[in-house]
């Protein structure tokens, strides 16, 4: 995102939603994750749930982390509300 700083209309929007579903996971219960998404949720006897919904926030937090981190300024800009420390 340093090296391109203009993205089309489509790019962002794409962005946008991909850091609104982290953002909403990462804080969410397990219950509500279940609930809300439950075809993230297989069921397995050798699946853990607690695990998995784990797995899923580390990575929705990495995505956050990354974005932040790797952005320019002006793209940190547009994403603001998602992106604040």
């Amino acid at each position: 995102f340093r090296t391109k700083p203009e993205h089309s209309v489509d790019t962002i929007v794409r962005t946008a939603d991909l850091l609104r579903f982290c953002q909403c996971f990462s804080s969410m219960p397990i219950h509500e994750l279940v609930i809300n998404f439950p075809d993230l949720y297989v069921y397995s006897i050798d699946v853990d749930s607690s695990k998995l919904s784990d797995m899923y926030k580390r990575y929705s937090e990495e995505v956050i982390h990354c974005f932040r981190d790797k952005s320019s300024s002006k793209f940190q800009e547009v994403f603001r509300t998602v992106l604040a420390p």
